[in-house]
């Protein structure tokens, strides 16, 4: 195969929703009962994990935004 056509990152994307959707789906229509998640709170463990993301994305973009251009650079002061 001569021509290779480079990775495409949203096709990957979508390639990854379909299939996690394609899993969830088939945990719907199956109804299995898993054990391990029996007596947790799901919407307490998601809501935990969305607010986790939530403070590392402020935190990195902080980090980019105020940390980062100063870092290695010499302090302009006005003169």
């Amino acid at each position: 195969m001569g021509s290779e056509r480079p990775y495409c990152v949203v096709c990957g994307r979508i390639r990854f929703v379909v299939a996690a959707g394609l899993l969830i789906s088939v945990l719907f229509v199956t109804r299995t009962e898993i054990d391990f998640i029996k007596g947790l709170d799901l919407n307490e463990i998601l809501f935990r994990i969305i607010f986790g993301a939530f403070i590392v994305i402020c935190g990195f973009k902080a980090y980019q935004e105020f940390w980062k251009p100063n870092k290695g650079k010499p302090d302009d002061s006005i003169e």
